[in-house]
């Protein structure tokens, strides 16, 4: 995007632009670059389909799947432990779709990880090939998209009737009446009566930090900035900027000028505008509309972008006072399209928060380290208004639901370690975090109720090998293990003090379904019965298969336990398999050797 805007700005035509566009369409068409994961095959194997929307996605988790051998993916269903799964992966506008086979291991914060098979040579062939056409194929939807863009602009300026009547409303097609983006009063600010109800020197509070204050607030109200000359207004409905206004306003910070730099609009737009305002009585915003320059959705983005422009040049002024006003009515000028105030605090302070030095970044580090860290139970502001991408929401949304410490923060969030400390110092100031002093004893007793809270998701499991687990070919040994080890962390001796009496009766529920599993499945016969009800529809031949395949290749790296594991496993599926049964017993004996 960025190579784009320079060619743009060195005197790029529209037409390449365009032309431009419509060959990185793919790549710009959604910022997302984690696939859409959607389980469409619940039994075993089973079948996921892994679509990207982008070609940048897919070659980013290449070598995930063809190097590194596993991957973690966000899957909205909850998935068996060590089930088989197949991963159709594909892309938008191809209908070509490559298949890997591999194993759901287990569920984590940034999603679920998946081990996956090493593919044959033209299957992985395929598989790199598919981003390059996943381009092709979107670089071909893009044009075809501008051609239909430019075929509907070419009907609507052949078909375009005069302007309209002199009003102060913009109407919607329906025929209802939208509310006015504003009405003309140019000449100066809001009149505001009365005393004001807050007043602040900005030598001792910024302009942000008041802003932050003001997160809270209900009804209609006016922040007005006097710095050296000039006055600004900024107009709030709630916690929503409505409008804002510096007076006087400067060329360059009028709305046709922003639009003109941003090449939105050109010398004859404005002069259409302005001829339009002088005759129909309205703004610049509301005439630019009424023409059909620009959308009613167009200018209400520009506006916002305005408004936080704007903000910008109040954020860094440290002369001068502040007074808040509360209003009963606005003027119809400041009519515009709300944005939250929180939308634009974060977003300057993040950018402020990027280009501070090192010491501001080791210090903010100091204290997150020193604290455990979650959402807060009431936020003065929801995670949607800041607009974010969807791997930030859900580490707000997820890895955030527990408290937890910067350490695990920064092993799970895949966010980079800078990049973490500045959205924490972001989302605490916006008051979306509670921090919590860490000292061993916290520290011990927040992770033993995360360990409870995944364990507490096994009662409801659909079989005993869930509950302890396992995969559904665990054999005895693995059994025994899985048992004795959930049991040992349940153990009186191992509680932290002070647990509340819910967790506690969560403990003794986990107690009696862990044992009940364990006496059932630690019997073989019953183990065999059991195994045989529930896993109907099981594709058993293909589970054969891929066991003793990975029998074979254990061997060839002389990995004795791993080859000893698939063989138990064959046969707990076949117990009578010939070839698992002698080489299981010459590989037990070469174990006993090399104990010895």
């Amino acid at each position: 995007m960025s190579q784009l805007i320079r060619k743009y700005s060195a005197g790029l035509q529209t037409s390449e632009f365009a032309q431009y566009l419509g060959e990185y369409h793919h790549d710009l068409v959604d910022g997302s670059l984690s696939p859409t994961v959607e389980v469409v095959g619940k039994t075993e194997p089973i079948k996921l389909k892994v679509i990207y929307s982008t070609g940048v996605g897919l070659e980013r988790d290449l070598d995930d799947y063809l190097e590194v051998g596993g991957v973690c993916l966000e899957v909205d269903e909850t998935l068996p432990p060590l089930a088989d799964v197949l991963l159709v992966i594909g892309g938008i506008h191809l209908q070509q779709t490559v298949t890997l086979r591999g194993r759901a291991v287990r569920e984590t914060p940034a999603g679920v990880a998946f081990q996956v098979n090493a593919p044959e040579p033209p299957i992985a062939d395929s598989l790199r090939e598919m981003p390059e056409k996943m381009r092709q194929a979107s670089a071909e939807a893009g044009q075809q998209a501008l051609a239909t863009a430019a075929q509907a602009a070419q009907a609507a300026q052949a078909t375009q009737s005069a302007p309209r009547a002199s009003t102060p409303t913009i109407e919607q097609a329906s025929g209802t009446q939208r509310e006015p983006i504003c009405a003309v009063d140019p000449d100066g600010p809001m009149v505001l009566d009365g005393e004001p109800t807050r007043i602040w020197d900005l030598a001792q509070q910024s302009v942000p930090d008041i802003l932050l204050g003001l997160l809270d607030r209900t009804g209609l109200s006016v922040l007005e900035v006097e710095f050296g000359e000039r006055r600004a207004q900024v107009v709030l409905d709630g916690a929503n900027v409505v409008d804002v206004e510096i007076y006087p306003t400067a060329q360059k910070e009028t709305l046709e000028s922003l639009l003109l730099a941003a090449g939105k609009l050109d010398e004859a737009d404005i002069d259409r505008a302005e001829r339009y305002t002088a005759q129909h009585g309205v703004c610049m915003a509301e005439a630019l509309v009424d023409l059909g320059i620009l959308s009613y959705a167009e200018m209400g983005l520009a506006l916002k972008t305005r408004a936080r422009f704007l903000l910008g040049i109040l954020w860094k002024k440290t002369e001068g006072r502040a007074r808040l006003w509360e209003v009963d009515e606005l003027s119809r000028r400041f009519r515009a399209p709300k944005s939250p105030l929180a939308y634009h605090l974060f977003r300057r302070m993040r950018d402020g928060f990027k280009g501070a030095d090192d010491a501001w970044l080791e210090e903010r580090r100091d204290f997150f380290r020193a604290h455990l860290t979650s959402r807060a139970p009431e936020p003065l502001c929801d995670i949607a208004q800041l607009d974010l991408g969807k791997r930030e929401t859900r580490f707000y949304e997820l890895v955030l639901e527990t408290p937890r410490p910067l350490s695990e923060l920064t092993r799970i969030s895949r966010l980079g370690d800078d990049n973490l400390i500045v959205l924490l110092e972001c989302f605490r100031r916006l008051g979306m975090l509670t921090t919590e002093e860490t000292n061993p004893w916290t520290r011990r007793r927040t992770k033993f109720v995360e360990q409870i809270a995944r364990m507490k998701a096994r009662l409801h499991a659909k079989n005993h090998f869930e509950t302890l687990g396992v995969h559904w070919t665990a054999y005895d040994e693995e059994i025994e293990e899985a048992y004795r080890e959930r049991m040992a962390g349940l153990a009186d001796d191992k509680l932290p003090d002070e647990l509340d009496e819910g967790t506690r009766e969560t403990i003794d529920e986990l107690r009696q379904k862990l044992t009940e599993a364990y006496e059932l499945l630690s019997d073989t016969r019953r183990r065999a019965t059991y195994r045989s009800e529930i896993a109907i529809g099981v594709d058993r031949k293909a589970a054969l298969e891929m066991f003793l395949k990975q029998a074979d290749t254990a061997k060839l790296r002389r990995d004795i336990d791993s080859a000893i594991d698939s063989y138990r496993r064959v046969l707990e599926i076949k117990p009578k398999h010939p070839l698992a049964l002698k080489d299981l017993e010459v590989l037990e004996k070469l174990k006993a050797a090399e104990s010895r």
